[in-house]
Protein backbone atom coordinates (compact mmCIF):
# COMPACT_ATOMS: atom_id res chain seq x y z
CA UNK A 1 0.00 0.00 0.00
CA UNK A 2 2.95 2.11 0.84
CA UNK A 3 5.75 2.95 -1.51
CA UNK A 4 8.97 3.02 0.88
CA UNK A 5 12.73 2.41 0.63
CA UNK A 6 14.99 1.29 3.78
CA UNK A 7 18.16 3.46 3.63
CA UNK A 8 21.50 2.75 5.44
CA UNK A 9 23.42 5.88 6.90
CA UNK A 10 26.72 5.28 7.94
CA UNK A 11 27.40 6.61 12.19
CA UNK A 12 29.02 9.75 10.92
CA UNK A 13 25.89 10.94 8.16
CA UNK A 14 22.98 9.96 10.74
CA UNK A 15 24.12 12.49 13.80
CA UNK A 16 20.91 12.04 15.37
CA UNK A 17 20.48 8.41 15.39
CA UNK A 18 24.26 8.02 15.88
CA UNK A 19 23.29 10.54 19.49
CA UNK A 20 20.32 8.44 20.59
CA UNK A 21 22.38 5.32 20.55
CA UNK A 22 25.20 6.99 22.48
CA UNK A 23 22.46 7.98 25.34
CA UNK A 24 24.35 7.61 28.59
CA UNK A 25 21.85 5.19 31.05
CA UNK A 26 24.04 6.34 34.20
CA UNK A 27 21.06 9.12 35.48
CA UNK A 28 19.48 9.14 38.44
CA UNK A 29 16.14 9.21 36.86
CA UNK A 30 17.37 5.99 34.91
CA UNK A 31 18.28 4.39 37.89
CA UNK A 32 15.02 5.02 39.77
CA UNK A 33 13.09 4.48 37.10
CA UNK A 34 14.76 0.65 36.10
CA UNK A 35 16.10 -0.30 39.77
CA UNK A 36 13.32 0.75 42.30
CA UNK A 37 14.25 -2.29 44.48
CA UNK A 38 18.00 -1.13 44.51
CA UNK A 39 16.78 2.31 45.24
CA UNK A 40 14.75 1.45 48.37
CA UNK A 41 17.82 -0.46 49.85
CA UNK A 42 20.20 2.52 49.13
CA UNK A 43 17.04 4.94 50.82
CA UNK A 44 17.46 2.26 53.65
CA UNK A 45 21.70 2.59 54.11
CA UNK A 46 20.92 6.29 53.86
CA UNK A 47 22.81 6.67 50.23
CA UNK A 48 22.03 10.03 48.69
CA UNK A 49 22.60 10.19 44.70
CA UNK A 50 22.83 12.96 42.66
CA UNK A 51 23.89 14.55 39.54
CA UNK A 52 26.74 17.08 38.85
CA UNK A 53 26.28 20.23 36.53
CA UNK A 54 29.03 17.95 34.11
CA UNK A 55 26.40 14.91 34.13
CA UNK A 56 28.58 12.58 37.03
CA UNK A 57 26.68 10.45 39.01
CA UNK A 58 27.43 11.48 42.57
CA UNK A 59 27.05 9.19 46.01
CA UNK A 60 27.29 10.17 49.49
CA UNK A 61 26.75 6.96 52.04
CA UNK A 62 26.20 7.90 55.45
CA UNK A 63 27.84 5.93 57.58
CA UNK A 64 26.11 4.92 61.10
CA UNK A 65 27.65 3.00 64.16
CA UNK A 66 26.21 -0.25 65.60
CA UNK A 67 26.27 1.44 68.68
CA UNK A 68 23.44 3.93 67.62
CA UNK A 69 21.06 0.98 66.27
CA UNK A 70 21.81 -0.63 69.54
CA UNK A 71 20.65 2.30 71.38
CA UNK A 72 17.65 2.88 68.79
CA UNK A 73 16.47 -0.65 69.66
CA UNK A 74 16.49 -0.21 73.26
CA UNK A 75 14.84 3.02 73.27
CA UNK A 76 12.39 1.33 71.74
CA UNK A 77 11.36 -1.48 74.02
CA UNK A 78 11.97 0.73 77.09
CA UNK A 79 8.10 1.59 78.49
CA UNK A 80 9.35 4.90 79.85
CA UNK A 81 11.00 6.20 76.98
CA UNK A 82 7.31 5.11 74.82
CA UNK A 83 5.27 7.00 77.47
CA UNK A 84 7.25 10.17 77.42
CA UNK A 85 7.35 9.95 73.66
CA UNK A 86 3.61 9.80 73.19
CA UNK A 87 3.19 12.58 75.81
CA UNK A 88 5.25 14.61 73.68
CA UNK A 89 3.78 13.90 70.47
CA UNK A 90 -0.07 13.95 72.49
CA UNK A 91 1.11 17.74 73.62
CA UNK A 92 0.71 16.72 77.22
CA UNK A 93 4.50 17.39 78.07
CA UNK A 94 5.75 20.81 77.01
CA UNK A 95 8.58 20.68 79.04
CA UNK A 96 10.76 18.74 76.72
CA UNK A 97 10.21 21.20 74.05
CA UNK A 98 11.58 24.18 75.55
CA UNK A 99 14.95 25.94 74.85
CA UNK A 100 17.39 25.19 77.63
CA UNK A 101 19.37 28.16 77.29
CA UNK A 102 22.20 26.69 80.26
CA UNK A 103 22.62 23.95 78.11
CA UNK A 104 23.36 26.07 74.69
CA UNK A 105 27.11 27.01 73.60
CA UNK A 106 27.04 30.88 73.77
CA UNK A 107 26.04 31.99 70.20
CA UNK A 108 28.71 35.16 69.72
CA UNK A 109 28.34 38.12 67.87
CA UNK A 110 25.62 37.64 64.95
CA UNK A 111 26.95 37.98 61.33
CA UNK A 112 24.32 39.98 59.29
CA UNK A 113 23.77 38.51 55.93
CA UNK A 114 24.61 40.40 53.07
CA UNK A 115 21.55 42.79 51.44
CA UNK A 116 20.97 41.19 48.07
CA UNK A 117 20.89 43.69 44.98
CA UNK A 118 18.27 42.47 42.86
CA UNK A 119 15.29 41.13 43.46
CA UNK A 120 14.73 37.04 43.60
CA UNK A 121 18.47 36.69 43.79
CA UNK A 122 18.64 35.20 47.86
CA UNK A 123 15.58 32.84 48.48
CA UNK A 124 14.75 31.82 51.82
CA UNK A 125 12.76 28.24 51.49
CA UNK A 126 10.85 26.12 54.33
CA UNK A 127 8.67 22.98 54.36
CA UNK A 128 5.28 22.89 56.22
CA UNK A 129 4.07 19.37 56.01
CA UNK A 130 1.76 17.61 58.28
CA UNK A 131 -1.00 19.95 56.88
CA UNK A 132 -5.09 18.57 56.12
CA UNK A 133 -4.43 16.78 52.39
CA UNK A 134 -6.03 19.07 49.67
CA UNK A 135 -8.32 17.31 46.95
CA UNK A 136 -5.20 17.03 45.22
CA UNK A 137 -3.92 15.00 48.08
CA UNK A 138 -1.09 17.86 48.69
CA UNK A 139 -0.30 17.76 52.62
CA UNK A 140 2.60 20.37 52.69
CA UNK A 141 3.50 24.07 51.52
CA UNK A 142 6.58 24.98 49.75
CA UNK A 143 7.66 28.51 51.11
CA UNK A 144 10.02 30.35 49.05
CA UNK A 145 10.63 34.14 50.41
CA UNK A 146 12.66 36.71 47.94
CA UNK A 147 14.85 37.99 50.94
CA UNK A 148 14.61 41.33 49.10
CA UNK A 149 11.40 42.42 48.48
CA UNK A 150 9.64 40.16 50.98
CA UNK A 151 7.49 38.46 48.14
CA UNK A 152 6.38 35.44 48.71
CA UNK A 153 4.79 32.15 47.00
CA UNK A 154 3.22 29.58 48.67
CA UNK A 155 3.13 25.72 46.88
CA UNK A 156 1.34 23.02 47.61
CA UNK A 157 3.49 20.17 47.73
CA UNK A 158 2.95 16.78 49.01
CA UNK A 159 5.81 14.92 51.50
CA UNK A 160 6.28 11.98 49.19
CA UNK A 161 7.82 14.33 46.13
CA UNK A 162 10.85 13.60 45.16
CA UNK A 163 13.81 15.87 44.45
CA UNK A 164 13.64 15.86 40.89
CA UNK A 165 9.67 16.95 41.39
CA UNK A 166 10.51 19.43 43.71
CA UNK A 167 13.48 20.82 41.01
CA UNK A 168 10.24 20.80 38.04
CA UNK A 169 8.06 22.64 40.58
CA UNK A 170 10.97 25.17 40.80
CA UNK A 171 11.27 26.05 37.61
CA UNK A 172 7.73 25.62 36.55
CA UNK A 173 6.66 28.29 39.38
CA UNK A 174 10.26 30.61 40.57
CA UNK A 175 12.09 30.21 37.41
CA UNK A 176 9.38 30.78 34.99
CA UNK A 177 8.21 33.60 36.98
CA UNK A 178 11.34 35.58 38.11
CA UNK A 179 14.33 33.96 36.31
CA UNK A 180 17.43 31.96 37.85
CA UNK A 181 18.35 33.14 41.13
Amino acid sequence: DYDCTIEHHPGRANVVADALSRKSSGSVAYLRGRYVPLMVELRKLRVELGVDKQGALLATLHVRPVLVERILAAQSQDPLICTLRAEVENGDRTDCLQVKAERQKPSGLLQPLPIPEWKWEHLTMNFVFKLPRTQNKHDGVWVIVDRLTKSVHFLPVRANYTLNKLAKIFIDEIVRLHGVP
